[in-house]
């Protein structure tokens, strides 16, 4: 496959008669993240001669003149198309789906993506609830604490907390469920701190997380003192289960549309439906688990 390098120079891409598609993304980039799957999204394009992909992380100021098309990776872009008005002279798709302010917010007219994570996060609630109604004594079953480590209490995030809890509810789980928030999502430290408070202050039987990297570090604590983990947007290594979101492919899939100028839908929904996204699970036997819960999962 081949890599398109990133377009630095004024002069070069003045000089070239050819498209700029510029991708944003956030200064930093925690290991295996959503930042991350984007990065390699930009290198899985076929080599197209007629197009540049100018490649920025945390670009400040206005759109450069010759970007033809913008792709901003995250809704923390949202602030900087209002301020430059982005939309209003090339196409923009921003992969996160944000509130408009009315009817004349500058973000109309930008294509969003739905990560409808929510969705995942019910099917791992179910699951969650299934796996402490066959385990402890009869008495406990179904009732031991459940525990998420969710990233910064963004809607994105709040969105899937609330998912969370409610399939393990429809899951038949009548105990504890506690949500702990992230302060960022590469911040270790933090998610170290929540995690031994679901495991060691709560007594969480099962531990879930939306938070990358930050999360990962807190179910491996987790799975340290003996406690199953559903992972996010992660390999599955040691995890019963893992929201399992191609984040890579959707980009690519936006990419392509914005270089060839394909049309695209307002809100491009990467949910159950969509092939994007599913709850992957170790064990081949859990899929019958979830099965009922399906149809309740994609109205989340």
């Amino acid at each position: 496959m081949g890599t398109r390098a990133p377009i630095w120079d004024e002069t070069i891409a003045q000089g070239a008669e050819r498209r700029c598609v510029a991708v944003l993304l956030p200064a930093s980039v925690p290991h295996g993240s959503f930042v991350a799957a984007a990065i390699h999204a930009t290198t899985d394009l076929t080599a197209d001669a007629g197009v540049h992909l100018d490649v920025r992380h945390g670009h400040e100021g206005p759109p450069a003149p010759w970007w033809t098309a913008v792709l901003c990776h995250g809704g923390q872009w949202a602030s900087w198309i209002r301020e430059f008005d982005v939309a209003a002279t090339r196409r923009v798709v921003m992969t996160d789906r944000v509130d408009l302010h009315g009817a004349d917010d500058r973000l109309g007219a930008v294509a969003m993506v739905d990560w409808q994570w929510s969705q995942a996060a019910y099917l791992a609630g179910a699951l969650a609830a299934h796996l402490t109604s066959v385990a402890g004594t009869e008495a406990e079953q179904g009732s031991a604490r459940l525990g998420l480590l969710a990233g910064p209490p963004v809607p994105t995030q709040r969105r899937v907390a609330s998912a969370f809890a409610a399939g393990a509810h429809d899951g038949g789980h009548t105990g504890e469920i506690s949500i702990a928030y992230a302060t960022g999502f590469d911040d270790a430290a933090s998610s170290t701190r929540l995690a031994r408070t679901l495991i060691t202050t709560l007594g969480c039987a099962v531990v879930g997380h939306a938070a990358d990297s930050a999360g990962e570090e807190g179910c491996r604590l987790a799975r340290e003192g003996a406690v199953a983990t559903i992972g996010f947007l992660e390999p599955m290594g040691s995890h019963v289960a893992v929201v399992d979101s191609d984040v890579r492919g959707v980009v690519a899939h936006l990419l392509d549309a914005l270089i060839h100028d394909l049309e695209l839908p307002d809100v491009f929904p990467a949910g159950l439906a969509s092939g994007y996204l599913d709850l992957a699970v170790r064990d081949p036997a859990f899929d019958s688990v979830l099965a009922p819960h399906r149809a309740s999962a994609v109205l989340m």
